[in-house]
């Protein structure tokens, strides 16, 4: 499925609407904040289209696509926007830019292919620092730092609190490999040694109790860098808890980790590592003032069922404003969603700057835009 509006200069954005099934496919369940996040773009798309000091009598379009979750999902509807690869794609279309994908696994071939086409691509939150690499991905840009800024934090977090003995456990792929790279190399150069080390693999087959067995052989080194996700950090978690002699870990994690419900003690005194995050107070207003007659798309339909609980068509019709239901759920949805109304905000800037270095007059004449493909 996918959500659409056209204007004269389109952008393509790769979302996981919904998660992926044991069988490789969508899964029925979306979750909020991937159902917020249209919603984030319809309103920044019409807020910079109201703005005459951004592309003037110039719209901004956009085509969002589900990529639910696959590691080549963003790769494999990325064709969708490459009029060279893709016919059926109409000629006003004119997709000038990628926003997305959000993860580091599905931005590597994401970025290489978009590469080869020359068609830029700027990912909201993949941090692996392969990415970097401009002879491999020269269009390539992101919103967020590559990990080796947090590797580098972590490490001199070590060093400043004296913990020369800890233990590394990161999940399979470019962001888990690459970050604990960094990582080992910055910690060798502190003097801070690694007493375990493990890789979770992709397909998630470890053998967690394994995993708990040796950290706990190890239970000199007491802190615990964590470059996973969460799916692999539960699963070990759970098997560390079963050990008949329970001992207390700090953990160090990275932005990839996220709270675990029912191990918060676990995780007591433990740190993680951000990046900033933003919030739009305007963009909250504004969902929280809109009526269920405005939703205009089915994702948007499903995010008025998840959130009040409701059937669509009957009984959330009986909500006035989405106020009521809508304060149930973690403002970190908006957190995460804004970085696309980020990102939309820098495709228009910059576009606009383009028009101005190389085309002005296409803010009068539309029929000249083509000459933004020269550059």
């Amino acid at each position: 499925m996918e959500m659409s509006e056209y204007g004269d200069l389109n952008i393509g954005i790769l979302i996981n609407v919904h998660g992926s099934s044991d069988k490789g496919l969508c899964s029925k369940t979306p979750s909020i904040w991937s159902l917020l996040a249209p919603l984030q773009i319809q309103y920044t798309i019409g807020k910079i289209n109201a703005d005459i000091k951004i592309l003037p009598n110039l719209t901004l379009g956009f085509k969002v696509v589900d990529t639910c979750d696959q590691l080549n999902g963003a790769v494999s509807r990325l064709i969708e926007f490459l009029p060279q690869a893709c016919p059926q794609i109409r000629e006003d279309e004119n997709y000038v830019g990628l926003l997305g994908p959000g993860s580091s696994s599905s931005a590597v071939p994401a970025a290489a292919l978009g590469s080869q086409y020359e068609l830029p691509l700027l990912s909201t939150y993949a941090t692996s620092e392969e990415l970097s690499n401009k002879v491999r991905f020269k269009y390539f840009s992101r919103l967020v730092p590559p990990d080796s800024v947090v590797a580098e934090a972590i490490s001199q977090l070590l060093e400043d609190s004296k913990w020369s003995f800890i233990q590394l456990l990161y999940s399979e792929g470019s962001y888990g490999e690459n970050a604990a790279k960094s990582i080992e190399k910055n910690t060798k150069a502190k003097g801070i040694c690694i007493g375990f080390k493990y890789r979770f693999s992709s397909d998630m087959t470890d053998d967690y109790s394994y995993i708990a067995r040796k950290v706990l052989e190890n239970r000199k080194a007491k802190v615990i860098v964590l470059i996973a996700f969460g799916s692999h950090v539960r699963k070990f978690i759970s098997a560390l808890s079963k050990s008949k002699r329970p001992e207390r870990f700090i953990f160090i994690a990275s932005d990839s980790f996220s709270p675990i419900s029912g191990y918060e003690d676990q995780f007591q005194g433990s740190i993680q590592f951000y990046f900033k995050y933003g919030l739009d107070p305007v963009f909250h207003n504004y969902v929280n003032s809109l009526k269920p007659s405005d939703a205009n798309h089915y994702w948007i339909e499903k995010l008025w069922e998840l959130t009040g609980n409701c059937n669509f068509t009957t009984t959330c019709q009986n909500i006035s404003k989405f106020s009521e239901v809508g304060s149930a759920f973690s403002l970190t949805n908006y957190v995460i969603t804004a970085k696309y109304g980020d990102g939309l905000e820098v495709y228009a800037k910059a576009l606009h700057d383009l028009v101005i270095s190389k085309c002005p007059l296409a803010f009068q004449h539309k029929s000249i835009l083509k000459v933004i493909d020269q550059f």
